[in-house]
Parts: C-alpha cells; structure tokens; sequence
C-alpha cells in the first residue's frame, strides 16, 4: 500500500527527508517536540536494549519488558512500528551494510528485508484485532558531512511505502530537524530514545546498561552482517542471542596497534560526534574478534545460541534450553516453554533453571575450544563451503553434502539424516 502522512496518501515518497518536511509541515511539529524532550537515563530493570541491525517486538502485557531502547545513532536511523488496536510494538536499529558502496555513502542497500520481518512480527501479535492502525516513529540521523544518514532514511522509508498495510507516519525527526551546530560541527540533538511497551510513549535516552554479550552483539556490526536479526521472544520471555558467524579478519591485530585517533578516523563514519567511550567499545570488539576467528565453533557450537531471561531482581540471567537442532520446531518450542517455567532437572537428562547471573562480556571459551584444533593451524576444506559471514548458518537449512565416510571433528560438519534449522531461525534469514 503507501505510508499516511496525516489523512494524505504518500504517492511517492521524496527524493530528500527536507522534501518530506516541505510537502508535509506537522512532521516538523511533532519532531519539534521530541528533541525539546528532556533525556532520560534508563537503568537495565524492565530494559530491552538493541544494538545496530536488531530488532525486537513485544505486546504491553509483557512482564518481563517495560522498555525498549537502542543508541548511537549517528548515520543510523531507529523505527518504531505499533500497532494502536492491540498495542504490540517493535523497535529496530537500522543501519547501512558493509558494502563498499554503502561504506562510502554512494548507494545505500534496501531495507525490505528488515522492514518485511518487522511488520510480519508485529502483524503476528495483532491478530484479531479489528480496530486499530500500524503507527512509525522514525528518529535518529543527522546532517552528517556525507549524507549517508539521508540515505538511509530515504531507503527505510520506501521500503516502508512498498509493504502491504497502510502505515501512518507520526514522527520522524532526522536531518535538519534532528541537526544543531556545536562550533562550525554538525551534532546530532537525539542519539538514542526508549519506548514504554505499554503505552508507546517514545523520548530520548542514555542508558547505563546496555544487557548481556554486548561485545558479542556488536562484533556483527563490524564483521560484514547484512541483516537485521529479532533478537527476543515475548511469549517466552527470552532473549536470543546468535548462532552467527563471521570470516577471521586478518587487519585485526594491525588495528589493535594504532592509536584511539587513527581508530576513530578508520571505522566511525562521523568520528566528530561519537562519544568519548566509542574507542574504547571498539577495541574490545576487535579484541573479541582476534580471540574467536571461528565463533561457530568457539561461541556457538552445536549452533545453539545464547539464551537469557529475567531472574528475580530484573536482571537478564542465562538460560539453559535443551539443544533439539535434529528435532522438530515444536519439539524445540516444548523445550523452551519447559526451561522457563523452571522444569525440575536431575542427572538423567532433564533442565535445571540457570543461576542468576549477568554480564556483558563476551561467553567463555569452550573448554574444548582451549586445547589446538585437530585440525592443526589450517581450516578443514568443508568451511570454505560454509561461507562465514554472518549468514546465520543457512548450510543447515539443508542437509550438507560431505564427503562419504569421512569425519570431521567439529559435530556441525557431520551431517544427520534429515537435519534442519528450527522455523524461528530459517524465518530470519
């Protein structure tokens, strides 16, 4: 269908975000309002906190949320999508890919993956109700120097034109209206916003604790990943991280020797406005990249990811699924429903509920992991078939083809009959 400004259908979106605030003067209004916000600092208890090319969707009777958040929005854009009838909500932290011609701010790839995915959870959520309207807030982007933050904003938002339902734009506060000069610099006035799940309420936002593994998280910003990826289930209660997985990058440990200005200048695409912990947030990235190459195998063996829930004081706290890769989608939703009511476990085989602990660094290594591969120094021939990038192992969408009889020491590389990826994974590919 079309986006909605008001009571207009949007027969074609603008060629500049100043064209959409030409042809459509409340949106200025409303982003007005939104950076004369005072900015609110947000501790972790009731937080979802997103990082770049995540997104996550959640109903408001949803206990175990109360906020969504996501920062560091400089040339990245943050949507908010909801649903006025039965008040599901999704937050998504879109940004460009690593592309050459997106790094450069030439072209900018499309966003319909990510949008589609988002608009298919929150239609999920919704259905039955009658009365209703899907709502977007777009917030983040400023007049950067190269106009990458246009890019994507322009590329969001046709994407957004191009799907199925009705949408109503309510907000959206980029470019001029989210610019103010520091000096002769250009500053972006909104960085970051949380949105209350029940009520939809959007404002500005820091936060002092951003969840677990965000290191991990944050190596696919810096690692190639394309897509956007939902990382929480509200009927659940839990938070997914992985399985995910990038090709070793041989410029790492060149990097790690430079100085904090050579690495601000190298890998921020606006190093003038990025925060004064920006550095030091990359360099544990990189660092996590030197010590896990293969995170298939050192992170995320047997491709399972990392699963976190709520415990008693709020805090994200990991949680042990069984590991039902060779059974069926039901059988790994039973599991999972099983593991968060707490199921009682004994050494035969049955689920015992985590300990309470939190922690934002990267897992540890396997203890299998610690001693040398097998396969000495050299990658056995069946990964350069796997194509390590981020791809969230789409090979086990299929049953592999190996070479008959032999036997790889790594379990994913030994194929059983009929194996396949459960349906919430193949569904985000």
């Amino acid at each position: 269908m079309v986006l909605i400004v008001g009571e207009h259908l949007v027969k074609e979106v603008p060629s500049t975000t100043t064209g959409v605030y030409s042809s459509w003067p409340r949106l200025k209004e409303t982003s007005h309002a939104l950076t004369t916000m005072m900015t609110e600092e947000v501790g972790p208890r009731g937080l979802l906190y997103l990082r770049q090319r995540e997104y996550a969707v959640t109903v408001p009777h949803d206990e175990n949320l109360l906020i969504l958040g996501t920062d560091d929005a400089t040339t990245s854009v943050m949507a908010v999508l909801r649903h006025t009838g039965s008040g599901a909500v999704g937050l998504a932290h879109f940004d460009k890919c690593s592309h050459d011609e997106c790094l450069s701010g030439l072209h900018i790839c499309s966003h319909d993956d990510g949008v589609m995915h988002l608009l298919t959870r929150i239609n999920e959520l919704s259905m039955g109700y009658t009365e209703g309207r899907l709502e977007l807030c777009v917030v983040g982007g400023f007049q950067d120097a190269r106009g990458i933050c246009e890019k994507v904003t322009l590329s969001l938002l046709n994407a957004m034109h191009k799907s199925p339902p009705q949408i109503h734009l309510v907000l959206l506060c980029t470019g001029e209206m989210n610019t103010t000069l520091r000096g002769n610099i250009s500053w972006p006035l909104v960085k970051g916003i949380g949105v209350s799940t029940q009520t939809g309420k959007i404002f500005p936002a820091t936060f002092t604790d951003k969840g677990p593994y965000l290191v991990l998280r944050s190596t696919r910003v810096f690692t190639g990943a394309q897509q956007m990826v939902d990382i929480y289930d509200c009927a659940l209660g839990l938070l997914r991280i992985g399985p995910f997985n990038y090709e070793p990058h041989a410029g790492v440990e060149l990097l790690l020797q430079q100085s904090d200005e050579v690495i601000l200048q190298c890998l921020s695409t606006t190093p003038e406005v990025e925060g004064p912990t920006w550095v030091k947030m990359v360099r544990e990235v990189l660092k996590h990249i030197k010590e896990h190459p293969f995170p298939a195998v050192t992170i995320f063996p047997d491709n399972r990811p990392h699963y976190f829930r709520r415990d008693n004081l709020g805090s994200w706290a990991p949680a042990e699924l069984p590991n039902n890769n060779d059974s069926t989608p039901d059988a790994n939703v039973q599991a999972a429903v099983q593991a968060v009511a707490g199921a009682a476990v004994a050494a035969t085989g049955t689920w015992t509920q985590a300990a309470a602990v939190t922690t934002t660094s990267a897992p540890p290594t396997p203890a299998a992991a610690l001693s040398p591969a097998p396969w000495g120094a050299s990658v056995p021939p069946r990964y350069g078939s796997l194509h390590l990038d981020c791809r969230l192992k789409t090979h086990l969408a299929v049953p592999p083809v190996v070479t008959p009889g032999q036997h790889y020491d790594d379990p994913l590389l030994n194929p059983v009959k009929d194996r396949f990826m459960p349906a919430w994974q193949t569904s985000q590919l």
